[in-house]
This record gives C-alpha cells, structure tokens and sequence, in this order.
C-alpha cells in the first residue's frame, strides 16, 4: 500500500469501510450483528485473496516483461510476492484464526462471560483486517484504551465490556498504519 496505484487505494477503502460498516451495525442493529458478522469475514478474507492473487498477477506479468523465469527464477517470484505482498494478510489469517478459536473455546468454557456471541467474530475480523504486524498494535491499543476508560468511566468492582471497542480501534490502527507508521524505516524490519 506504498504506492499511489489506484486499486491500492480502491483496496484500503473497502477494508476501512468495513470496519467503519460493522460499527454502525453493532449500534444499530445486534440481531442483524448475530446473523452477518460470519459471512463478513470469511467474505472479507475471501476479498483479501482475490485482491492478493491480483498483485501477484500483475507482479509475475511485470517480471515476464524483464526476465523470463526459469525454475529458479519461480522460486525467486515466489519468495518476493510472499514477502511484499502475502505475509502480511496471510499471517493476519492465520492469527485471526487462532484469537477466534481460542476466544470462543475459553468464552464457551466460562459460559460466554467474556464476550458476547458474535464478538469472538468481530474480533478475528478486527485481527484480520489490520494486518501483520498491525495487529502487534491494534490488540494492545484496545486493552490499553479499555484500561483507561474502566479508571475514569467504569465503578469499582464492575467491568467494561470490550464489544463496541473492537471496529473503532480497528479503523484507527488502519489510518495511523497506513497514513503515518508505514513510512517509518523501522516497519520494514517487521518483514520477513
């Protein structure tokens, strides 16, 4: 998302939106929440793909004007789409995957005192949508304003859920990502 190619834009405008879109639905609407906040992540994840498979596409057809790939020339494209495009969203997955399992498994264990049905989902889209390594920020940041918002808001002895912090935390850790910190020298050491 470096550059000022106009899909790249198109891209950070529909994952920003949907965050943005699932915020206005928690506030409006729980039982719409219940019935959609599934096939928005897995749609969301499948956009994700069909976005990344794009730029591979137009990475492998730029690399055939240069060069013509041999075995080892394959491997080499492989390895470059992986690291500059790929890793970030496919780590993204795979920890979404892992926060979803593990929030769901421990909530069911507690009787679902922690989160609220759909949240699990809201939070793995929240994980999804930020990226690697975003989400090292976004899921402190959430802890982070919680923390303050239980010392000046929240009685002692009570507790604040989380459920309408996810999305809007989300949309901030997008923009300062993609507006600020992105262009920081030391986020590229953050690629492997």
């Amino acid at each position: 998302m470096d550059s000022n190619l106009p899909y790249e834009k198109i891209f950070f405008t529909i994952v920003t939106v949907i965050p943005i879109a699932i915020t206005m639905l928690q506030v409006q609407s729980r039982d719409s929440m219940l019935r959609i906040i599934r096939p928005v992540y897995w749609a969301s994840a499948a956009f994700i793909f069909f976005y990344l498979s794009f730029l591979t596409y137009l990475q492998y057809n730029a690399f055939l004007e240069g060069l013509t790939l041999g075995a080892e020339g394959l491997f080499w494209f492989l390895g470059y789409v992986r690291v500059h495009f790929w890793n970030q969203y496919l780590i993204s997955f795979i920890v979404s995957l892992l926060i979803f399992w593990i929030s769901a498994y421990f909530n069911k264990r507690r009787g679902e005192i922690f989160f609220e049905k759909e949240e699990t989902y809201i939070i793995a889209l929240a994980v999804l949508l930020v990226g690697y390594p975003g989400f090292f920020f976004y899921i402190p940041l959430v802890l982070f304003a919680s923390i303050i918002l239980s010392l000046i808001l929240v009685k002692k002895g009570e507790r604040l859920p989380l459920y309408y912090f996810w999305m809007p935390i989300c949309v901030a850790v997008l923009l300062i990502v993609n507006f600020w910190i992105m262009h920081q020298a030391w986020w590229a050491t953050f690629r492997f």
